[in-house]
């Protein structure tokens, strides 16, 4: 019986640019979202992509969750740089498996996902002896992916995936 780690949360960096300071041009970049871990036993999730704008900011997408059975280690939350602040994503959390000591029963956590600074992650997912649950796909921007409840004797179930990142421009005019 196991449950597998859920994946971080992007972070975000916000930060006020004066229009001096752009280019007649900016590239920006949105990171994908992390992929969800197989369904097959042992294979984690991905890691999320990296959101910029221009030159001027970078927010780094939360460390895939642990595959089942692997690890009991939390997913890191990404980082940022280049703001006036920087906020790291939430960390993802870690599946767990309790079991009864007066029934027997066992109780399998796969981890929730990390938070953004847009949202939660995906909920915990919780399965109740022999079942299995696919974990939950990251709802908000930046947001990790739950990790599947899994038993020994049930099907596998794949991770859930992250949501991709997001890029928020502001014109304020003086």
């Amino acid at each position: 019986y196991r449950g597998g780690g859920g994946g971080g949360g992007g972070g975000c960096a916000r930060k006020v640019i004066p229009t001096v300071a752009l280019g007649s041009t900016e590239t920006i970049t949105i990171g994908a979202a992390g992929a969800a871990g197989s369904a097959s036993a042992g294979t984690p999730g991905g890691d999320g992509g990296q959101t910029t704008f221009g030159s001027h900011v970078t927010a780094n997408g939360g460390t895939g969750g642990a595959c089942a059975g692997c690890s009991l280690t939390a997913a890191a939350g990404g980082t940022a740089t280049g703001g006036d602040l920087n906020i790291p994503g939430g960390a993802g959390g870690f599946g767990t498996t309790n079991i009864s000591a007066a029934t027997g029963a066992s109780t399998l956590l796969g981890g929730k996902g990390g938070d953004s600074m847009f949202g939660r992650g995906a909920g915990q997912t919780v399965s109740v002896n022999a079942e299995g649950t696919d974990g939950g796909v990251g709802g908000n921007y930046g947001s990790g992916g739950s990790g599947a409840s899994l038993a020994n004797n049930a099907d596998d179930h794949p991770g859930g995936a992250g949501a991709p990142g997001i890029v928020v421009l502001t014109y304020v005019f003086y």
